[in-house]
């Protein structure tokens, strides 16, 4: 090695900074002349650009300096040519197992080294991230982990990594599949004409698309991809390159830059934007859209020239020039599934690589493609072709003319909707990434709790269940493998999600279901796949709901295994699995494992903002703190249970079983510690101490998991005290504005109607209004539903001038919404609301308008004879017949009636509520028996929906008890006089001889 030629003999800028200036040491150098750093980086080829140019402009003494290093860099170079491929390139890892033999390629990210594994002899490939160096430990943690989830990626299209592994120097160096072939736009397809080779090319295409799809399925996005990072091999074999370092690369450079990770020539609008939080799968759906228009056409759909910003602006605004205004040949079948892999807007992309690929090979086959599917003439025009031998020319004809007016008007009309179309598509991504949670809390609210009341309910279910089950069995889901294993993971959730207490029967027909799927799962992907993990978590916990845990132990262990190896030990998922299995070993009675296991899901989990990573950390605050009270250790018990139920309070709703669960676990620390946090607050709801508090609170926790009843509610109440007892606990434990509160505040109006409870219905109305007003101003839906509760709990409580102004301000805040957001049926039925509470508060006049208004614009939305009319003619009747125009009032409920009576789809509470008003008609007509008829007929939904003070009820029970008593029916009448004076009980018979004067018959 030749000695380095320094301008400074003595040596003294050695100590000069890589970019800064070096000390004036009497030499000729000034303290802006660059450091010995700076003039190697220069001679290794860094650009020589700004103030750096300018130095060395007017600088003899550096260009000098420069000289030299580069005459040392020649002569470097010539050695190393020497040497052979003994010698390890200059910069090169060393890396115990590997010898590197050369450098393949360098980038921005760092350099490809060609390398041969000591102990196997195998060629493989180094890639060297350069942006380590300076790279804090959390950028360098997170490069690593995105490494760790590329190395666990087997797929034909995607280079296998080996191993990753940190150098002394900070950097990161990934190990891969050495793959010896050429760049995909430079690689020769097989074929003797043009449109052979095309052929070729696009099933190539088609492939690393699966292979990108792959990679995504398990949470890897490339972000990079292009031409160079997709090799094609001698045998025609496209390997996909570098997945996952781009993002590695970034995550090591995310706080030094501003640049965004990747080719501009191939980038997304969403890369080039300058938010990161956009990138996703779509972003490489867009790249491979690009890569496609490359291979096709010979050039880039943009002309990328120019300042970063205006890359971005090109990318972002210019449309791509059309592919067949420059190469005829390209069909319009490519030119459409190239525009629409290219969309600016995400949502009308293709909306996965592997529905991309299915597009380029249905057109290789020769069918129709999704592009293309807004055009009638092109779908007729494609389904003639495909099944031209079966049919003769002369249908043919006959069905292109039959079919060509109607199919160029769909035409225009899928034109004028196909921005509306768009914008729709907009919330496509985020109802998906929605959609798990949204069935699971549907199917927690649809699937009914077992109910000693209801011992067929369990039977009925598993019916359902068991055609689901031969559904399955039996190939119903063959055509989509994704929904028949999703389906049979669901059912097994419903098991292992929402408790022990659903009423849905035939599990062993879920494990079944597991099983086969599981079989199915393993032929098409093998054993190591994270739909194989998933299944067999599932598996694990329908296991466990067997009581079979040791089977379940084993089974969650080997889903545990898998989703580490695939997904990583801190994914949600691997965190999930361990979750299950501390829950079974604790069923076991392996207690001190079990609490290891929980504290390590703790660890593990953190804080997270999903609400299921919440739920599991919940889950093994509870389990943990069972374990401690199992040992009476009561102190540390209370801060695991008081932070699961604050979780559990705040995500499920108050009759699920892991809440009622840990409300009888945080009574038992009550009991013990009564002074503490926990303590004070149970005591505070429930009162009492000891083995009375716990009682109180199983009671209370046995109605919450019992459905509100639906039948006449007994003396006294089921639901209401419970629930508010729960309620205040919540505000202790939440706070007094916690959103978590108004779900507590609709169970309890709903309990409180269901049981004639107006004040504590108007209390759980006001509360839940206020706090969604402080919390969620915009949810003006869910301020008019409370509004609504608290009109009819004032009604009820004889307010009715409180109840009709609260339904004027439900009617104004309805009016205030934007006319597109506001919904014709809902602004109806408030202008009939309205009418209703100024009936009853005696503006007769004012509710004559409104219901006038109501039936016009409810006759516009559901015509003449639909029962919501009917209701609002029952209410203008009313008022007619207060007015004194009972003749008027009478044929207006006789029509309305008679549209509606004996309807199937009449409301029970509509048709009793015409029945009433034309009642009080023909009692004000002195029609007795006809209004007697409609009166009985009438009574239990209004007993049902009405309190005793409610001013509807009191009219028709007085009614009745002057009919009654003047057609001298002394059993009918003491009951009705009763009624009416509010009791919801009838008097005995000597309390009604006080009331008529005479001996009860």
């Amino acid at each position: 090695m030749a000695q380095r030629r320094e301008v400074n003999p003595a040596g003294e800028n050695a100590a000069g900074s890589a970019g800064g200036g070096a000390p004036d040491g009497g030499n000729g150098l000034g303290p802006s002349c660059l450091g010995a750093e700076a003039i190697d980086a220069l001679a290794g080829g860094a650009p020589l650009e700004g103030s750096r140019k300018e130095h060395m402009d007017g600088c003899a003494a550096c260009r000098a300096r420069l000289d030299a290093a580069l005459e040392d860099a020649k002569f470097v170079k010539r050695m190393r040519t020497l040497a052979g491929p003994t010698l390890a390139p200059a910069g090169a890892p060393t890396i115990s197992g590997y010898r590197v033999a050369g450098v393949i390629s360098e980038g921005s990210q760092g350099v490809v080294y060609r390398a041969v594994q000591e102990r196997t002899s195998r060629a493989v490939a180094i890639k060297v991230l350069s942006a380590g160096r300076n790279a804090t430990a959390r950028q360098r943690a997170r490069a690593e982990r995105e490494a760790e989830i590329v190395a666990r990626l087997r797929h034909p299209n995607i280079v296998t990594v080996f191993e990753s592994r940190t150098l002394f120097d900070g950097r990161i160096a990934v190990v891969m599949e050495f793959i010896d072939g050429v760049p995909l736009d430079r690689w020769t397809p097989p074929g003797e004409t043009v449109q052979e080779k095309r052929r070729a090319m696009l099933q190539a295409f088609a492939a690393a698309c699966n292979g990108v799809h792959t990679a995504h399925l398990n949470g890897v996005i490339h972000r990079d991809l292009k031409p160079d990072n997709i090799l094609v091999t001698n045998e025609g074999r496209p390997v996909v390159l570098d997945f996952g370092i781009a993002k590695a690369a970034d995550s090591l450079a995310e706080t030094m830059t501003g640049e965004f990770a990747g080719t501009p020539a191939y980038a997304s609008p969403e890369q080039v934007s300058g938010r990161p939080g956009t990138v996703d799968a779509l972003t490489d759906v867009y790249s491979m859209g690009v890569l496609l228009y490359r291979l096709l056409i010979g050039t880039l759909p943009y002309n990328i020239d120019g300042s970063i910003f205006e890359i971005a602006h090109t990318i972002s605004e210019t449309e791509a020039m059309p592919m067949r205004q420059i190469d005829p040949t390209i069909s319009p079948d490519l030119e459409a599934i190239v525009h629409r892999a290219m969309s600016k807007d995400k949502p009308r992309r293709y909306q996965s690589a592997a529905n991309l690929a299915r597009e380029v090979e249905r057109y290789l086959a020769g069918d129709p493609v999704e592009a293309r599917s807004g055009s009638g003439w092109y779908v007729l025009r494609k389904a003639v072709a495909v099944n031209r031998s079966r049919l003769a020319w002369g249908a043919v004809a006959c069905g292109l003319v039959l079919a060509a007016g109607g199919v160029v008007w769909r035409s225009h009309a899928r034109e004028e909707e196909a921005a509306q179309m768009a914008a729709a598509q907009k919330a496509l991504a985020e109802r998906e990434r929605i959609h798990a949670r949204a069935v699971t809390e549907l199917l927690r609210e649809a699937i009914p709790d077992a109910d000693p009341r209801y011992p067929d309910l369990s039977s009925i279910m598993g019916a359902g269940f068991k055609r689901l089950y031969f559904r399955l069995e039996t190939g119903g889901f063959a055509a989509d493998p994704a929904v028949d294993q999703e389906l049979r993971r669901l059912w097994a959730n419903v098991y292992t999600g929402f408790g022990s207490n659903k009423a849905a029967g035939l599990v062993e027909y879920a494990e079944v279901s597991l099983r086969n799927g599981l079989s199915r799962l393993r032929e098409l992907h093998g054993d190591e796949h994270v739909e194989v993990a998933a299944t067999l978590h599932q598996l694990a916990g329908v296991m466990l709901y067997r009581r079979r845990p040791m089977e379940a132990e084993a089974t969650c262990r080997e889903a545990l295994t898998l989703r580490e190896k695939l997904l990583g030990v801190k994914s949600p998922e691997a965190i999930e699995t361990r979750s299950l299995l501390a829950r079974i070993l604790a069923d076991r009675e392996e207690l001190a494992a079990a609490d290891a296991e929980a504290q390590r899901v703790i660890d593990l989990s953190g804080a997270s903002p999903e609400a299921s990573n919440e739920l599991h950390l919940a889950s093994m605050y509870v389990l943990r703190g069972r374990l401690a009270l199992k040992r009476q250790e009561y102190a540390a018990a209370e801060p695991l249970l008081s932070n699961a139920l604050r979780v559990q309070m705040t995500l499920l709703p108050l009759r699920d079983p892991d809440v009622t669960a840990t409300l009888v676990d945080g009574a038992r620390i009550a009991a013990n510690l009564p002074e503490s946090e926990l303590g004070k607050a149970y005591v505070r709801c429930w009162g009492g101490q000891g083995i009375e508090l716990i009682r109180k609170v199983q009671a209370d926790a046995k109605v919450f998991r019992t459905p509100t009843p639906r039948e006449l509610p007994k003396e006294g109440a089921t639901h209401t005290e419970p629930i508010l007892r729960y309620l205040r606990l919540q505000e202790r434990l939440l706070g007094a504005d916690a959103p978590a509160l108004v779900d507590t505040c609709t169970r309890l109006g709903e309990a409180a109607g269901a049981e004639l409870r107006p004040a504590e219905r108007l209390e759980a109305a006001q509360r839940g209004e206020a706090i969604t007003r402080k919390n969620s101003p915009q949810n003006i839906t869910a301020i008019l539903m409370f509004q609504q509760q608290a009109s009819i709990a004032l009604l009820d409580l004889g307010r009715t001038a409180e109840a009709a102004a609260v339904a004027k301000d439900a009617l104004e805040l309805r009016l205030s919404m934007p006319e597109r957001m506001r919904d014709p049926l809902m602004t109806a039925l408030n202008y009939r609301d309205l009418a209703w509470y100024q009936a009853q508060d005696g503006q007769f006049e004012a509710a004559i308008g409104m219901a006038q208004k109501s039936a016009t614009l409810l006759k516009e939305i559901v015509g003449d004879k639909h029962h919501t009319v009917a209701v609002a003619q029952a209410i203008e009747a009313h008022c007619l017949m207060h007015g004194g125009d009972v003749g008027r009032a009478q044929q207006i409920t006789a029509t309305a009636l008679k549209n509606i009576d004996g309807k199937a789809a009449t409301p029970e509470d509509q048709l009793a509520q015409v029945k009433v008003a034309r009642g009080l008609i023909l009692f004000r007509l002195d029609r007795y028996s006809e209004a007697r008829e409609l009166f009985e007929s009438s009574w239990d939904a209004v007993y049902k929906l009405c309190g005793p003070g409610h001013a509807w009820r009191k009219a028709m029970c007085t009614a009745m008890a002057e009919i009654t008593l003047a057609e001298q029916d002394y059993t009918a009448a003491p009951i009705w006089l009763s009624r009416a004076a509010g009791n919801m009980d009838p008097p005995d018979s000597g309390e009604m001889s006080s009331i008529t004067g005479e001996d009860v018959k």
